[in-house]
């Protein structure tokens, strides 16, 4: 009798185990079905580093604090320059050394490659990913070269230096809006310039924005709210423009350079805020699109927060 009680018991438990992981199973984004038991749901953020500690790709909750190192590249003079999206279990991470685009693990910290081309062979900054079409920008130079989410490469490059009316001269920062629009902050070029990149054959150039000076715009986003926000590293400012980037950039905070001295990544929190690498200071800072700094001290400032290339969201689809 002993026997067929455990029998019984142990077919309850793997009921209960099946029953569990099909609820995880639907919770998940499709075809992820472990998602949820692997802990990966939970929003984090994700920062590129080059500083005194190494090469870091470092994982952080949404309150700032610590929660791992994913991957140091400095053994092999890897560099990760940009970050991107890849899937529930990996980032994409623009790596300049072994220049290449890699994918690191969330769940095993292993490192593998999703697009490697002899002609990414140049100082590589900011990527930034299409959703509708599955494709990764990284900046190569003064060119922005494309890759598919399998590693083709796209163009010769997809974008040269000059393309219409945009010129890219050093550019620093991607980010390609729902509608297609890849937006560059043009670095030393001190322009925004915008590309319709809806096209996989090829780009066209919508517009230059010369209205930066030299201000050197390093970073730059699209809000929830509609409008562009730009991280100008010269003058240590944080600007906005309206949804087509055009016009003149309006101030939302001033320099203050005990806080917040020359910007070099901006990322969007859910709540509307905003997060700025600030280089000088070696740490990340947080402010309201209307220029409030919120908190009373920097929300990261760790060994980990000096030359902040990109930050990244991750989890809680």
């Amino acid at each position: 009798m002993d026997r067929y009680k455990s029998l019984r018991l142990f077919i309850s438990i793997v009921s209960v185990y099946a029953m569990l992981m099909f609820i995880i199973a639907c919770s998940a984004p499709s075809g992820e079905f472990f998602y949820g038991a692997l802990g990966l749901g939970t929003p984090r953020l994700v920062i590129a580093t080059q500083n005194a500690t190494g090469n870091n790709i470092v994982l952080y909750d949404l309150d700032g604090k610590l929660v791992d190192v994913l991957w140091d590249g400095s053994a092999v003079a890897d560099v990760p320059k940009g970050l991107a999206p890849f899937d529930a279990f990996n980032v994409a991470v623009l790596v300049d050394g072994v220049d290449r685009i890699a994918k690191v693990s969330l769940v095993d910290r292993t490192v593998g490659v999703v697009a490697s081309d002899a002609n990414l062979t140049g100082t590589l900054y900011q990527m930034a990913f299409d959703k509708a079409g599955e494709r990764y920008f990284a900046i190569e130079g003064n060119t922005i070269e494309a890759f598919t989410k399998t590693g083709t490469r796209v163009g010769v490059p997809y974008i040269g230096t000059t393309l219409g009316a945009c010129t890219l001269s050093t550019p620093r920062g991607a980010f390609v809006t729902a509608d297609q629009r890849l937006l560059v902050a043009n670095g030393v070029g001190n322009r925004l310039l915008i590309y319709n990149v809806s096209n996989p054959a090829a780009a066209t150039c919508i517009s230059a924005n010369a209205g930066f000076t030299t201000t050197q715009p390093f970073a730059v986003i699209q809000h929830s709210d509609g409008n562009l926000y730009l991280a100008t590293n010269a003058n240590h400012q944080i600007v906005s423009l309206p949804a087509d980037g055009v016009g003149t950039p309006a101030v939302v905070w001033a320099a203050n350079i005990a806080v917040i001295r020359n910007p070099t990544a901006l990322i969007e929190m859910p709540d509307g805020t905003l997060l700025v690498a600030s280089d000088q200071t070696n740490s990340i800072e947080r402010i309201t699109t209307s220029g409030t700094y919120v908190g009373s001290t920097s929300f990261i400032k760790d060994v980990f927060t000096g030359t902040v290339t990109q930050m990244l969201l991750i989890g809680g689809e």
